[in-house]
């Protein structure tokens, strides 16, 4: 029995400071951690580190004998360097839940108990009663050797009884770290104390504090995604407005000019540019994908507004053979645009503007065809309209826009949606 003991318990020592030397490695190259998170796990695995070593120091030592002053020595650290632990991860508690430190009680009373904790072992090291160690150089409980183990056990339900009060505070993962770090550390204790010089706490808290690191890590990188995809969205959004400006002052210009001509067709026309920035300014907002028949209805709004401006000079036919899909939102309205604002032209005969929907086997097609004069077909040369509408597309549902000239004069822009089988 008790070479299994020592077999397990150089392999949980072993184990304990090999992981704790990965740790610290992951933790030196995480350039993606918060550089607070970066400091706490480096000093938790180098202090779980040096208390690795220690214990495998006091096992060489214990088991050979005659080596009284290095056990004594190894099993100092072996309980100093540990009871660094809790204050320092009540610390980072209070970093999780957003608290200062300095106002906290819980770090207060942690910061006695541990003090209290200290003094015990300087106090160990001048009597016999806790744990003694004999002249050849073997080590043995006191009878008091409990009174050591109460400053650690009330730290760990301190720091619980802390988490629990600031549940709420924390996001899912961090909760489960914080658990595991407090928990298992304890189950193991339990287990170490039925079971007489087996060396289990050490190894369930490098574990645990592991596994701690692996959650804030992956939080921290599910953090920075959401904030990429955030200011993805945001540069798409300037984009999207970047694209109003000249448009809306050509309409305000030809209302002006329309109050005194034709006072009526003024106010239809005020109408009708009211409803069009309602819609644009909602789909500018709206960060899901939308139903198609909305945004139909938006580019239709938006034609009326035109179709005031350049009256017989634009025309528009719609083929929609299919619509119950969604799409991001301002996906047609600005290729229409782009349609009109290239191809209406004075001096040329009135534009044409066919808008096609079909739907194939795996996906769903949307053609924008027009008479116009045409315009480069590759992409980055296309203006902010076409080039904001073919990011969204490929952001939001992995769809693509492509731009085809027409053999008789003007352009195709298609896009292809994948069916994911969702209803508009």
């Amino acid at each position: 029995m008790e070479n299994w003991t020592l077999i397990l318990n150089y392999s949980f020592g072993i184990s304990s400071f090999v992981l704790m030397i990965l740790g610290l490695f992951s933790a030196a190259i995480s350039y993606s951690i918060h550089r607070t998170m970066k400091r706490f796990f480096f000093a938790f695995f180098g202090i779980l580190a040096a208390g690795a070593a220690s214990t495998l120091v006091e096992m060489v030592a214990d088991t050979h004998g005659g080596l009284p002053g290095l056990l004594r020595a190894a099993m100092f650290l072996e309980s100093f360097f540990p009871s660094f632990l809790m204050p320092l991860l009540t610390l980072f508690l209070l970093y999780a839940s957003g608290e200062n430190w300095r106002r906290s009680r819980l770090f207060l009373l942690t910061g006695i108990l541990w003090i209290v904790y200290v003094l015990l072992l300087v106090v160990t090291q001048f009597t016999t009663a806790i744990y003694v160690i004999s002249a050849d150089g073997h080590y043995s409980r006191g009878p008091l050797y409990p009174l050591l183990l109460v400053p650690p056990v009330l730290l760990m339900v301190f720091n619980l009884l802390g988490l629990l009060r600031r549940w709420n505070r924390l996001n899912p993962k961090h909760r489960l770290a914080f658990l595991g770090i407090l928990i298992l550390p304890i189950i193991a204790m339990l287990i170490q104390m039925q079971f007489y010089g087996l060396y289990l706490v050490g190894f369930a808290t490098s574990l645990s504090a592991l596994g701690m690191f692996v959650f804030f890590l992956m939080e921290q990188a599910n953090q920075a995604a959401r904030q990429v995809e955030e200011n993805a969205r945001q540069e798409l959004n300037i984009k999207v407005l970047q694209m109003r400006p000249h448009f809306i002052y050509n309409v305000l210009i030809s209302i002006y000019y329309l109050i005194d001509a034709d006072p009526e067709k003024a106010k239809q026309a005020v109408h009708n540019f009211t409803i069009y920035l309602q819609k644009n300014f909602n789909s500018i907002v709206q960060q899901d994908l939308v139903p198609f028949s909305e945004e139909l209805e938006h580019t239709q709004t938006y034609l009326e507004v035109e179709k005031m401006r350049f009256s017989d000079r634009l025309r528009v036919n719609y083929e929609i053979g299919y619509e119950t899909f969604r799409l991001p939102p301002l996906t047609l309205q600005p290729i229409v645009e782009n349609a009109v604002k290239h191809g209406v032209d004075p001096e040329q005969k009135p534009l044409q503007i066919t808008v096609r929907t079909h739907k194939t086997d795996h996906k769903i097609e949307i053609a924008v065809e027009d008479t116009g004069p045409g315009f480069s077909t590759e992409p980055g040369n296309n203006g902010i309209g076409l080039e904001s509408t073919r990011e969204r597309l490929k952001r939001f549902c992995n769809g693509s826009l492509e731009i085809i000239p027409r053999d008789e004069g003007g352009t195709i822009v298609k896009i292809s949606i994948p069916d994911l089988g969702g209803r508009g």
